[in-house]
């Protein structure tokens, strides 16, 4: 099985942790004794993190997927954007070379889309994965690893 990507591994992992960090604050809230200041400042931007799906096979975007693109590129418009991370995978159904083939096809595609949606290019990082995250810890095939992981970083903007 193929290495994951330096980036992604975190990426998945720092959901992860978020998700568990976030069921330890709720229930923090009951216990305290004060309540929580207020912000001083919201912010208007943050990350956009969303899975482009394909067919068995396909690396060719679906008009779902294009309707998703436009979506998560609407979600930055306004921002600053600083890195755009493109993960493309599979499933673990065809030989490995066959699946990293296609894997950087997908990415290319969606990359592509993305710029064409206005998503500043020199920023993409474009990575095809292959079927390396294809099967669960337990070694079993992991289901819907037919897509393009897309992670769009952007600076926060501050609102007084």
């Amino acid at each position: 099985m193929a290495r994951a990507s330096r980036k992604f591994k975190p990426l998945v992992c720092g959901i992860a942790a978020a998700c568990a960090a976030a069921i330890v604050i709720g229930a923090l809230p009951g216990c305290a004794l004060a309540p929580m200041p207020k912000p001083i400042a919201t912010f208007t931007c943050a990350p956009a993190r969303f899975p482009i799906y394909f067919a068995k096979g396909s690396d060719e975007l679906s008009d779902q997927a294009h309707d998703a693109i436009r979506a998560g590129a609407d979600l930055v418009r306004t921002c600053k954007v600083t890195e755009v991370d493109v993960f493309g995978l599979t499933s673990a159904d065809g030989t490995a070379s066959v699946d990293m083939e296609l894997s950087k096809r997908r990415a290319a595609n969606v990359a592509q889309a993305l710029a064409a949606a206005g998503l500043p290019q020199p920023l993409f990082d474009v990575e095809g994965l292959g079927a390396s995250t294809a099967h669960t810890v337990q070694g079993r095939p992991a289901m819907l690893q037919r897509k393009t992981l897309v992670v769009i970083q952007v600076a926060p903007t501050p609102t007084p």
